[in-house]
């Protein structure tokens, strides 16, 4: 899954309210990205990120660094997200000229998806107003299916002077009450089919069977492993200790687990017979410990 979080720079409040909503969610963003290392979270809107560069030029560091991992990727292009109907076209314009510049001047890089989750309507024009500006892709949410019938996946959205753009139309709501989360987890669920269940049946046997202060072994050889960070990241959600066994450097899981034993070698059946005698290793210490048995 990747984050996200659409905020409104003014609507039922004046812009500080946002300031403050801005910066609460960009830190509890990252504080998530640090727990869970595969977390992906999406941002736009140069006018925040600008608000967290003066204000706590810490955080906007935080941001730049998972910038320049690929985990807090830049979307949108424009100052804020915008009313797309009564705005002229020199307003977009003018939105995606000083938010792109913002971007690649102050975090390295410009958008290349525009992104307008709550937008109430779309200008015809703007494929070609995006393409001017270096994106071409489109996310939004409206109209919905009981609006206006749109095709179900990524279609090409072509304007008057033949520009085109891959629009997405998001397929089920940005946001819902805490209550119907489950639910919305079912659907894109759905819509992924089967193939999703083998990237995250470790992640599922944790959440199933592990309990606060269990210990979680890891194995992987190469500490790449999706599955494996992945159940590594629901044993810490679940209050575990973890262990992971690895090799080639210990990769992400040696960064990530409590404890590491690394074994120094890139080929994987080394690999694999010294993860075998650690176990041994660790069965036999087991015993003597809660069996009162002497290794023999």
């Amino acid at each position: 899954m990747i984050g996200n979080a659409h905020l409104d720079a003014a609507w039922l409040w004046q812009w500080p309210e946002a300031f403050q909503a801005a910066k609460a969610t960009f830190r509890s963003a990252l504080d998530r990205m640090r727990e869970y290392p595969e977390l992906v979270f999406t941002a736009s809107s140069a006018a925040y990120h600008e608000w967290i560069e003066r204000s706590d030029p810490a955080m906007f560091a935080e941001i730049r660094e998972r910038v320049r991992e690929g985990r807090w990727q830049i979307v949108g292009g424009w100052w804020v997200e915008a009313g797309c109907n009564v705005p002229s076209g020199e307003s977009l314009v003018r939105q995606g000229l000083v938010g792109q510049r913002w971007f690649a001047t102050h975090l390295g890089r410009p958008a290349t998806v525009g992104f307008n989750p709550d937008a109430f309507g779309h200008a015809a024009s703007l494929p070609a107003i995006l393409g001017g500006q270096g994106m071409d892709a489109y996310l939004f949410l409206r109209p919905q299916p009981h609006e206006r019938d749109l095709p179900e996946g990524p279609f090409r959205w072509r304007s008057a002077d033949g520009s085109e753009v891959i629009a997405l139309r998001i397929p089920f709501e940005y946001c819902a009450p805490r209550a119907a989360l489950d639910r919305q987890l079912e659907q894109v669920l759905e819509r992924l089919g089967d193939g999703w269940r083998e990237h995250v049946m470790f992640a599922r046997q944790v959440e199933a069977l592990v309990a606060p202060g269990d210990v979680v072994v890891a194995i992987t050889t190469s500490g790449r492993s999706g599955n494996v960070l992945r159940g590594l990241a629901a044993a810490h959600g679940r209050g575990a200790t973890t262990v992971a066994l690895s090799g080639s450097g210990g990769g992400k899981a040696a960064l990530i687990a409590d404890r590491a034993l690394v074994v120094p070698s890139d080929s994987t059946a080394r690999v694999q017979e010294m993860h075998g005698l650690l176990i041994h290793l660790v069965c036999e210490r087991l015993d003597e410990e809660l069996l009162g048995r002497e290794s023999r």
